[in-house]
């Protein structure tokens, strides 16, 4: 075994003596050492065959993961004796025997586990925990017996260079919290070395450092810095360990030796402190606190559960009074607004030292992922300014000229991006307890930053992560800070698909560029500014015609749904410090999918006062003023209520109980450690400085902290959500018109699986409900309708039965299968009930009751019992959407449809048989009553009107009552109603999946969208994959190098299956969008590439899928709802597959068009009948299509071998016939040989160079000429010489 250390790790290299191959040299950041034949500068692998045979490596194996010994199988390769084989590891997955090898995995700068096993599963090289962080273009490798960092790399020579780094010097004790004393030893792996170390943080070297010569006794707070140094070796890199005691930690005083009393100058000219205009010093844990009963143990506590950081550097950089900008106290000169200090930069060793409360699995806690050295700036604006914030933010940078330029580590957990370039420590300011207002200090949370961002997380978009960490400076706690993912290229690199050069990130305002430009973001501005009301200029913005299907010709600018939900949140949130600032918008430029992106930024004044209101934000060159624009346009105005419904009800995240279990989750985070916070920062601004002396106090988790958690968890959460309906509705940004509820069985659905016959119920208070099974919004704002029609359904001279009671006959009289046939009949023009002394009433009445309710009557009764029945076709029931109840009467009456009370006026609540009208009038009353939100009452067949008359007084000389009911389709023809909607009726019993949509129409005004995926388990069984095209063959297309991959899934059964909750979730890593549904015989097409995939085959997939399809097989997972598994496949580039798949242009399709087995066979699949698939469709010979794009322009393949010794082969391809010249150049540009001169015919070329003996090693550039049609071509290699 081989020992080396680095950052205080011990790496073993194991190395298997019986093994004639082992790993020699590695590289794992490859800027511009060693490039592979696209071009690239790949990380790679250097094996060496140390003994006098050839090795076959067949069957031998690469691995960086210890749990998959398998992970990358060596083809059949022979590596010659005493010679060397270069292997990429660039996830490019490529392992044919004649071309270049590369792994399905890459190396980490930052240092992790690597092995070779040999063929028969022996461990040939291991390094075990892993390799040390390397930089770039640094190679690790074996050199005199062991392995260390090499001063220059040497890919594909055995011989490594002599000399090297020496290893890093190693503490006997690893760093993290402790009770008791210790006796620490520091050492070296090379005994000849000379060690010195510091105790104060500062950089140790020959005269600024302690000669190592005996254990160090650890009694309170250390830091350990050390360096090893040698003749003849390049100086280590210095070792940083901090040991903490949190016993020591309570007495941290104020006066700390070498740090100074003052802080940075304040910058209001009129602010002082004792005549000063400095900041006085704050490093106490005040002792009052610290005193209390209990309080000690609580803080101890608080210390040791959250992770700790420990920052580590030369007191100057962060306290210097120099002004230098190279020297000066970065702590002292923040540089706020571009002031003294901005964009200085100090190195820094940051330390990570696990928690006790780590959820984080146990490979995230190994020690070789606790240390690395970085670069420390200042971060934030107001927050910058001394006088209004002690306790500033910071970002850490990682660069090579500190140490690996990105931290790999697992910081957030997992599932989020483990690769770190930046990392930005956000103190708090807005609501935290040194912030200058005490209106901010007495809301502190810490958290609320951080929950606006879980929550959009939530909502299934990408946002910055956080998580808390204990940090101290040099030794001195400093408070837990909230470690963030910064919002940068890098950022959308990891979490948004694309290159770090293919993104736009806009902050803050249209001029606040972080990465890429703001051309794009100043158009959609304008775009929004000129208007957005008309369809046209709001699909041009999504990228579509004015009907809403998408123009491959339009680039799409706004993802009109996310900006929806971003507004939304911070509505939620009442945020206040938003959004003329902390805001961020990101676009791909190459891939812009939906548009630019919004993502939650320093949310820290949001959950303040439950009534605070932002729904009119608008901020020019912000999204608020791209979405206060986009509401004067109806589809997108009815776009955002349906997000809000679909966010604040029905469990959505917005609802009370989900909204405060985000609040609460972060909260019990630091429900511990904020015992420590107010210790450290709780007396600041009564103690040390109140820059705004409106209240000072000591801000203790008692009487602050919990109470404000009490508040939120009793009183804003639970009221919260309808406060913002109420805010929406006052605004017009959320419908009156109350959406649909649901239930399943009568009870609300919850989420799981229907089965057939379940029966669903729609419920409105009000309006008539339409709704759709497919998926299909019963809106739709391009239908116009057919042409409006109205039926009579009563008329005014319809038959009716008469009765003025003599006594209560209960209320079933106004139901439609009631026996009236005793009752008195109306027939006849005009129609009317009533008596009337004046001529133009009495022409109303065929039927004149006086002498039976009048004072007349034996027993008069001002109450009159009318019933109309009639018959309702069923195809009319189908098309009303309007119902209208035409009554002219006097004095009151009470309207019921087949038994139900649809309509009253001057009526009692609960009128009796022998009722009166409780108001009355000389005049007679003619109304028109909407009665459209009971259509669903009506029947097909029989059904019944039933007016309940009262006249005000027996002695009254008029009654009437005058029924007409009407119906029309006015919704259909001009309130946009979908051709597949249907009105609600009655429940009914599911037999299929299907996905519900509804809403509530209420006159001329629509609810929000009811959307809920019905989905049966059986049906899902239908989805199968019926194409895989994992490994295209070798292209140019316009758009890069690269061919795109697809995979086809097909709904092969007969109901419409609702893809909601479908997703590939292995092998590549897809959600399919809320609201999309496949036919039966439908495909639904995702490509890696959707660009290149549009220029190849003339159209757009249905998305794009993150990852690649392995180019040597891999498992494809397809999950549906609650992640359960729908089908998963298991491809391979060999073992009965078949081979045409595997890069010769073909694609993988089922035998059957419709396959019914588990297709986990390979002899259920085969070869598609053409070059590049036929996605979207069956592959059939009668149908196969060549793509748009199969042609090969020219090209200029990686010579074979290399790196190469007596002879390589360069190959080449010409488009046409051409003149070509193929010659080979050293570095200085002298050319060593041409190889071809002459004009070649299109297609396959290929060269064998025997370089002369007395080429010397190295690196040479092979260039070719291309010229012919007016066209002149130049392309290049480069070629190693060993």
């Amino acid at each position: 075994m081989l020992i080396s250390t680095e950052g205080g790790l011990v790496h073993a290299a194991e190395i298997n003596p019986s093994s004639p191959v082992r790993i020699n040299e590695i590289m794992a950041s490859n800027s511009s050492t060693l490039a592979d034949e696209d071009g690239e500068y790949s990380d790679w692998i250097e094996l060496y065959n140390s003994s006098d045979t050839p090795v076959n490596l067949a069957g031998w194996v690469l691995t960086d993961n210890p749990d998959n010994p398998t992970k990358w199988v060596f083809p059949d390769v022979w590596l010659q004796a005493k010679s060397c084989v270069i292997v990429f590891a660039s996830e490019k997955d490529r392992r044919k025997a004649s071309g270049y090898l590369h792994t399905n995995f890459k190396l980490s700068a930052s240092g992790e586990y690597l092995a070779l096993y040999d063929d028969g599963g022996s461990p040939a090289t291991v390094f075990a925990p892993g390799f040390p962080a390397l930089l770039s273009d640094q190679a690790y490798g074996y050199l005199d017996g062991v392995y260390a960092i090499l001063t220059t790399p040497t890919p594909g020579n055995a011989a490594t260079t002599a000399g090297g780094v020496l290893p890093t010097p190693q503490f006997s004790v690893n760093r993290g919290l402790f009770t008791t004393p210790f006796t620490l030893t520091v050492q070296s792996s090379d005994p000849t070395a000379t060690l010195f170390y510091t105790l104060d943080g500062s950089t140790p070297s020959e005269t600024q450092g302690i000669r190592y010569t005996t254990p160090l006794n650890i009694t309170t707070t250390t830091v350990v810095r050390a360096i090893a140094l040698k003749d003849g070796w390049e100086k280590s890199r210095v070792a940083t360990s901090t040991y903490i005691f949190p016993d020591k930690v309570l007495q941290q005083p104020n006066n700390p030796p070498g740090y100074p009393s003052l802080w940075g100058p304040f910058s209001d000219g009129n602010v002082t402190h004792n005549g000063l205009k400095r900041l006085p010093a704050d490093y106490e844990m005040d002792p009052e606190l610290v005193n209390l009963a209990g309080e000690a143990d609580r803080i101890k506590e608080g210390l040791h559960d959250l992770p700790t950081i420990s920052l580590v550097t030369d007191k100057g950089y962060l306290f210097s009074e120099s002004t230098d900008p190279d020297t000066g106290g970065i702590y002292l000169y923040t540089g706020p607004y571009g002031g003294l200090g901005s964009g200085w930069e100090r190195p820094v060793s940051m330390e990570f030292i696990n928690g006790a409360n780590s959820s984080l699995p146990s490979y995230m806690k190994e020690p070789a992922f606790s240390q690395i050295d970085a670069g420390l700036r200042m971060q934030g604006q107001a927050s910058r300014l001394n006088e209004k914030n002690p306790k500033h933010s910071f970002i850490m940078v990682f660069k090579e000229e500190y140490g690996p330029k990105k931290w790999n580590f697992p910081l957030y957990g997992e599932g989020f991006n483990a690769e770190q370039n930046k990392i930005i420590f956000r103190a708090g300011f807005g609501n935290s307890w040194t912030h200058w207002s005490h209106s901010d200090r007495v809301m502190s949370s810490y958290h609320s930053d951080i929950w606006i961002k879980d929550v959009q997380r939530a909502m299934g978009y990408p946002s910055s992560n956080s998580r808390f960490c204990n940090v101290y400076i040099n030794g001195l706690f400093w408070g837990f800070y909230a470690l963030s993912e910064r919002l940068d290229k890098d950022y959308a690199q990891a979490y948004l698909n694309g290159e770090e050069a293919d993104f736009d990130v806009v902050k803050d305002n249209a001029s606040s560029v972080v990465d890429g430009t703001n051309q794009t973001w100043k158009q959609v501005v304008a775009m929004a500014n000129a208007g957005l009301t008309t369809d046209a200029a709001y699909q041009r913005l999504r990228g579509n015609n004015p009907d809403g299907s998408r123009n491959p010709t339009f680039t799409p600018l706004v993802d009109v749904v996310n900006l929806a939900d971003y507004m939304l949140l911070n509505f939620y949130g009442g945020n206040t410090d938003w959004d003329d600032h902390n805001w961020a918008v990101f676009y791909n430029k190459v891939q812009p999918d939906n548009g630019f992106r919004f993502l939650c930024w320093d949310g820290e004044n949001v959950l303040e006062n439950l009534n605070d209101n932002t729904v009119k934000e608008n901020n020019d060159n912000c999204p608020s003023r791209v979405f206060q624009q986009l509401m004067a346009n109806n589809a997108y105005k009815q776009l955002f209520a349906d997000r809000v419904q679909r966010h604040c009800f029905n469990n959505g995240v917005l609802t009370p109980q989900r909204a405060a279990q985000h609040w609460t989750d972060r909260a019990d985070q630091i429900s511990k450690a904020i015992h420590a916070e107010a210790a450290r920062w709780g007396d600041n601004r009564r103690d040390v400085f109140d820059y705004n002396p409106d209240a000072t106090y000591l801000y203790s988790v008692a009487d602050f902290w919990a109470p404000r958690q009490t508040y939120m968890r009793d009183t804003y959460f639970p009221q919260r959500t309808d406060k913002l309906i109420q805010q929406l509705r006052a605004a017009g940004y959320y419908p009156a018109v109350d959406a649909p509820t649901v239930t399943i069985n009568g009870a609300v659905p919850a989420g799981s699986p229907v089965l057939p016959g379940d029966n669903i119920a729609l419920n409105a208070p009000t309006g008539a409900i339409y709704y759709t099974l497919d998926g299909t919004d019963p809106l739709d704002w391009a239908a116009t309708g057919g042409e409006a029609q109205t039926w009579t359904l009563a008329p005014a001279t319809a038959d009716k039965r008469v009765l003025v009671p003599g006594s209560d006959i209960g209320s079933t009289w106004c139901q439609q299968d009631f026996d009236d046939s005793s009752w008195t009949a109306c027939t006849g023009t005009p129609g009317g009930v009533g008596f009337s002394s004046v001529a133009s009433v009495n022409s109303l009445i065929s039927l004149n009751v006086q002498d039976k309710m009048g004072s007349g009557a034996a027993q008069p009764n001002n109450s009159c019992y009318i019933r109309i029945p009639f018959t309702l076709d069923g195809a009319v029931k189908d098309k009303m959407t309007t119902l209208t109840l035409n009554l002219s009467y006097d004095d009151g009456y009470v309207a019921y449809l087949n038994g139900q009370q649809v309509a009253a006026n001057n009526a009692p609540a609960n009128p009796t048989w022998n009722a009166s009208a409780v108001a009355g009038s000389d005049a007679i009353a003619t109304v028109s009553v909407d009665l459209s939100a009971y259509i669903n009452l009506l029947r097909t067949g029989s059904n019944v009107l039933a007016i309940h008359g009262m006249n005000i007084r027996s002695t009254s000389k008029d009654f009437l009552v005058l029924p007409e009911l009407v119906a029309d389709n006015s919704a259909a023809a001009t309130q946009h109603l979908a051709e597949t909607a249907q009105r609600y009726t009655g429940g009914f019993a599911l037999q299929q999946s299907a996905h519900l949509k509804a809403r509530t129409l209420e006159g001329s005004t629509w609810s929000a969208l009811i959307d809920l995926p019905l989905l049966m388990t059986a049906d899902y069984a239908d989805l199968k994959i019926t194409e895989i095209h994992y490994h295209p063959e070798d292209m140019q297309t316009a758009v890069d190098d690269t061919a795109p991959e697809f995979i086809e899934i097909k709904n092969t059964g007969t109901a419409t299956i609702d893809l909601s909750t479908v997703a590939f979730t292995e092998g590549i890593r897809f959600a399919f969008t809320p609201g999309t549904s496949l036919k039966p015989d439908s495909f639904a097409v995702l490509s890696n590439n959707p660009l290149a995939f549009l220029e190849r085959y003339g159209w757009y997939p249905h998305g794009r899928y993150e990852g690649n399809l392995s180019n040597s097989g891999e498992t494809v997972t397809l999950s549906g709802l609650n992640g359960q598994t729908i089908l998963s496949l298991d491809y391979e580039d060999g073992n009965g597959w078949p081979s045409a798949a595997d890069g010769d242009g073909y694609s993988l399709v089922p035998i059957h068009i419709n396959p019914i087995d588990d297709q986990t066979e390979p002899s259920s699949w085969r070869r598609s009948h053409a070059i590049g698939g036929s996605p979207g469709r069956d592959d059939l010979a009668s149908t196969a299509i060549e793509p748009v794009l199969t042609t090969i322009q020219d090209q200029l393949e990686q010579n074979a071998p290399n790196p190469f010794r007596q002879e390589t082969t360069l190959r080449f391809t010409l488009a046409e016939s051409a003149n070509v010249t193929l010659s080979v150049y050293n570095l200085a540009g002298q050319q060593v040989v041409q190889l071809v001169n002459e004009h070649r015919d299109a297609g396959s070329h290929a060269v064998v160079w025997q370089p002369n003996n007395d080429l010397l090693s190295g690196f040479y550039l092979c260039k070719m000429t291309v010229e012919g049609n007016g066209k002149r071509t130049l392309l290049s290699i480069k070629l190693i010489k060993q």
